[in-house]
């Protein structure tokens, strides 16, 4: 399956497979999120570097766009750019925060505080998260990450041109400056006494961002094109397979510094043997229709999946059954059925929308 090709550097708009990768990452955060799923086992001591694959696959999309913008008209539509962000995460996330404030006036199971609100509100809810813990709000403890992703989305449009005009020489000097003072300044607050959440969740906590952007600026395609697809698959998920072997993330030590950075090279290896092999089996699952769909949704599918988890527990507290495997089909199974519905009777049309802002024609953003 050939991807278009419409830029000046070659870069493909659309990869088939990135969609199957997103679900991939939506399934990690899903089994990291759902008891007893999530407890002791390998795929819950990984299941949280799929939050690290969505910040790879933004940085990665909207680097992409970025640059095939720039080489296409000399410049980067800020406003376009705003309102197409605007268009595709507002709606949905404003509406399940009404939602929300109106379900905690009755339903006591999700209490609302006025200062994490205001922290979703106005997306800076991942500071809250660094200063004071994460959100024990069970309905909206995991959406810090939609704003650490929206003030990833006010950098870009400034850093990208800037890179764009830079030699790849320098473009190398400087994404190797950044990530020695991420590993420095990473090393320097575990000898802090502060908690993970601090070292996690803020701007700075940003290599799967930058191994996306890498990607995305296309001065690797080339390189990342010779690479043997097998071993580089094989390579990003032996790195998944070493975190499971870390001491658990809340434990702060010298392993904390790569704890955050084994992911994005995990994830840069294992998305140039996916993504640019467009072959094998393993493309072939993430690019087949229907995995695609469920890609394509996923925003929809992290949004809901903590509600849809917590009507599979009440259901099975209803039964006096402990939480098993049907239970977790049953909570995936009601995930993807609001996620459906939320993209086909709300989402769909903001997209129209979106459209009408587009610069360059793309079907990921």
């Amino acid at each position: 399956m050939s991807a278009k090709r419409v830029t000046d550097n070659n870069q493909p708009l659309y990869f088939p497979a990135i969609d199957g990768l997103r679900f991939l990452a939506f399934l990690l955060v899903f089994i990291y999120h759902l008891s007893p799923f999530s407890s002791g086992n390998f795929l819950g001591n990984i299941g949280w570097t799929g939050v690290e694959l969505f910040f790879l696959l933004s940085g990665f999309l909207l680097t992409n766009l970025l640059v095939a913008e720039y080489n296409q008209t000399g410049s980067i539509n800020l406003y376009k750019y705003i309102v197409r962000r605007v268009l595709r995460i507002w709606p949905l996330y404003f509406l399940y925060l009404v939602g929300i404030f109106i379900a905690s006036k009755y339903a006591s199971v999700y209490p609302l505080s006025q200062e994490r609100m205001l922290g979703n509100i106005f997306f800076y809810d991942n500071i809250m998260a660094a200063l004071h813990g994460f959100n024990k709000n069970l309905a909206t403890g995991h959406l810090w990450s939609i704003s650490l992703e929206e003030q990833y989305y006010m950098i870009l449009p400034f850093l990208i041109p800037w890179l764009i005009r830079q030699s790849s020489k320098n473009k190398r000097r400087f994404l190797v400056i950044i990530f020695i003072i991420l590993f420095i300044s990473r090393y320097l607050l575990t000898l802090l006494p502060l908690r993970y959440s601090f070292i996690y969740v803020l701007p700075f906590s940003c290599d799967c961002l930058l191994a996306g952007i890498i990607l995305g600026l296309g001065d690797f395609t080339s390189w990342a094109k010779k690479i043997n697809t097998t071993i580089a698959l094989v390579f990003g998920i032996a790195l998944i397979v070493c975190l499971h072997f870390f001491p658990q993330r809340t434990e702060i030590g010298p392993h904390t510094v790569l704890t955050y950075f084994l992911p994005a090279v995990a994830f840069f290896f294992i998305f140039i043997a996916v993504v640019y092999s467009n072959n094998g089996l393993l493309f072939g699952i993430l690019a087949n229709k229907p995995i695609r769909y469920l890609g394509k949704i996923s925003f929809g599918l992290y949004v809901f999946h903590v509600i849809a988890n917590r009507i599979a527990y009440s259901i099975y507290y209803i039964l006096n059954r402990p939480m098993d495997v049907w239970g977790f089909f049953l909570s995936l199974s009601i995930t993807i059925l609001l996620a459906i519905l939320s993209y086909e009777l709300i989402e769909k049309h903001f997209l129209k929308m979106k459209s009408k802002y587009t610069v360059i024609k793309n079907r990921e953003v």
